[in-house]
């Protein structure tokens, strides 16, 4: 592991600002092909301070003698050893790269014409006799993926689970060299490590800043010749950061490649806060702010937003729930990168002893300011109305009904929303999938609402799924355009404590394509589905997952039983399997100790691994669900690339 920098490296600023991708690109121009914005390149300056910057000494070059001859006039002082995979080249003094102790070496260095191949072998090699060692190359256009997850300086602690994903999505089965880099304030600090296919590596951000007085992130960059092949450049940690006896999971942000002009606007409902302070992270991962640095805040009484500072690496705004006529905490700047809003909830909020409650999740932009000229035309209601009457549910969020001594129980809010929105349908269905009819529902007010409450008092017995739409007929929206944002919750029935996800709703498993209706994955994803998602499952410590799925759809005619295939990847890459079925219109949290036996004998001293879920003939809902024995409980939906 390096040492901390402040921010004064030259090189390293290049490489951040234009090696890895995360700057303000140049123009694009027109005719630049599909997937360039996953493409960066590197030059051998830029090497070159990384070289300085871990002090390396011994350097092997992999490259034919050109590039040799170019590393070793620029590299005054070091140690070089040359060796090459061309043939003709080993009668020059080059050595045979298979032949070579790469335990010999302080780093890599890998380009010329053949920078590609001689990367992947030299990765290969490494990854045979110490991980930890940098692999570096010099070329044009290959792809990165990359990842930050924000901490906010309140929080007492965070660990991320980076797992290499790539073959499993994009069959990419070299093992692929990552770089860590966590930042607090101005300081940075950075690794590599080298993990093979399935493999996973457990990130503490204690670990490298014990004490914080700052926010904090962790980020994580992968290059490669080819990774996803123009697809998109995302790389997504699954992260639980720790509060007090609470604790939240999350996924990296990954927006990179914008300028620093990008406007930014969100809010958030005052009601999602019980009692307590909202902060919001404010990146600044490339150093490279424009001329307008001001954060502006409303909601605060008064409170003050932010000037900010081009030194640091990411930083926060914290506001106080108070009652104040405004509804909305909101917040305006230019830049990018990512912001997460996280919501500390005191004690007076909670019960049983309870300490503490953090939720949080990551931005989605949205105006501040309330939208009222969004009203749909007739034409557009005639046509939601015949989706109705042809037995569709646009826009279907599901929501699972849990028993009412459960310790857990779910709920859903749509505060965020803009134009905002009272009016719903709630779709209820029986444990066998039977639809039990549909119910109106006005909400009085912002704040999260709970299906299951709701039908019980509208007399519905036996239903165990609520799917929640807008009531189209009622709320007069237009859809294009409308920035319709659901949250997930979840909360401990005795203690209160709670946690949010983004809702990805269940237009899918359809049978047909309607124009302008499309899932996440596209419209065709509504014809028929599959399922490939992954998140992390904890256990041990106290700690417990639970796999929550619905084997839902947007039609009510659904009949398709779904089978979860569940797999847990340790640290090490051994994978465990399980599968299990759902019913149409079925839910189950299935606890993953019960779903893998020995869990945690197979995820050893780390209680942390990989979650995969896959599914060959429905497109199943999943979230994880994690519990702690002090009470707390978090939630994140899981993804897939």
């Amino acid at each position: 592991m390096s040492g901390a920098a402040t921010g004064g490296h030259t090189g390293l600023l290049k490489r951040l600002a234009v090696g890895i991708g995360l700057a303000k690109p140049k123009k694009a121009k027109s005719g630049v092909p599909a997937g360039s914005d996953t493409k960066i390149s590197q030059t051998f300056d830029q090497v070159l301070g990384w070289l300085t910057l871990d002090q390396a000494k011994r350097i092997l070059v992999s490259g034919d003698r050109a590039f040799f001859d170019a590393v070793t006039a620029k590299a005054a002082g070091l140690g070089t050893t040359w060796t090459s995979c061309l043939v003709e080249e080993l009668g020059q003094g080059a050595a045979n790269p298979d032949q070579i102790d790469f335990a010999g070496f302080d780093a890599v260095v890998c380009g010329g014409s053949q920078a590609g191949l001689s990367f992947r072998h030299a990765v290969a090699r490494m990854a045979e006799v110490d991980p930890t060692k940098p692999v570096h190359w010099v070329g044009a256009d290959w792809e990165f993926c990359g990842g930050t997850l924000p901490v906010p300086s309140e929080a007492e602690d965070a660990e991320a689970l980076l797992f290499n994903h790539f073959q499993h999505y994009f069959g990419i089965k070299d093992p692929l060299l990552y770089r860590v880099e966590v930042y607090h304030g101005a300081e940075r600090k950075h690794f590599t490590r080298i993990l093979q296919p399935n493999e996973s590596l457990v990130i503490r951000l204690s670990d490298f800043f014990p004490k914080r007085s700052e926010a904090a992130c962790i980020a994580v960059f992968v290059a490669h010749p080819i990774l996803t092949r123009g697809r998109h450049y995302r790389l997504r940690v699954c992260a639980d950061i720790f509060w007090r006896d609470s604790f939240t999971t999350l996924h990296s942000a990954h927006e990179f490649k914008r300028s620093p002009s990008h406007k930014f606007e969100f809010r958030a409902a005052k009601d999602s806060v019980r009692a307590g302070d909202i902060v919001l992270t404010i990146p600044n991962y490339a150093k490279d702010l424009g001329e307008e640095r001001s954060v502006e805040v409303t909601g605060a009484n008064g409170g003050a937003g932010l000037t900010r500072r081009s030194e640091v690496y990411v930083e926060e705004v914290k506001l106080t729930r108070n009652g104040g006529a405004e509804p909305f905490f909101g917040w305006k700047y230019r830049g990018y990168g990512g912001s997460f809003w996280y919501s500390f909830e005191g004690q007076q909020a909670l019960g049983d002893g309870h300490r503490g409650s953090l939720s949080a999740n990551h931005h989605v932009s949205v105006p501040i300011a309330e939208r009222t000229d969004w009203a749909a035309g007739a034409e557009e209601l005639a046509e939601l109305a015949r989706l109705r009457e042809a037995g569709f549910m646009v826009e279907p969020f599901p929501v699972p009904i849990a028993e009412e001594g459960d310790p857990l129980h779910y709920a859903i809010d749509f505060d965020v929303s803009n134009p905002g929105l009272r009016h719903f349908r709630i779709f209820a269905f029986g444990g066998d999938g039977r639809f039990l009819g549909d119910h109106a529902y006005e909400q009085p007010g912002l704040g999260l609402f709970a299906p299951a409450e709701i039908l019980k008092r509208q007399g519905v017995q036996g239903a165990k799924l609520a799917i929640v739409t807008p009531d189209w007929q009622a709320i007069k929206t237009r859809r294009a355009g409308f920035k319709l944002l659901s949250q997930f919750i979840v909360e401990n029935r005795r203690t209160g404590d709670r946690d949010v996800t983004e809702f990805q709703n269940c237009w899918r498993n359809c049978g047909v394509m309607v124009p302008g209706m499309a899932s996440f994955a596209g419209p065709g994803a509504a014809v028929f589905g599959r399922t490939n998602l992954f998140a992390r499952a904890r256990h041990g410590g106290g700690y417990r997952t639970g796999l929550l799925v619905v084997n839902g759809s947007g039609s009510l005619d659904y009949k398709r039983e779904g089978t979860a295939e569940v797999t847990v990847f340790n640290t090490r890459g051994q994978g465990r399997n399980a599968s299990f079925s759902l019913p149409p219109f079925g839910w189950r949290l299935a606890w993953i100790d019960e779903v893998i036996p020995d869990l945690a004998g197979h995820l050893g001293q780390a209680g942390n691994g990989a979650l995969l879920v896959g599914s060959k003939n429905a497109d199943l809902n999943c979230q994880i669900v994690t519990v702690s024995d002090a009470g707390a409980v978090s939630l994140q939906h899981m993804w897939g690339y």
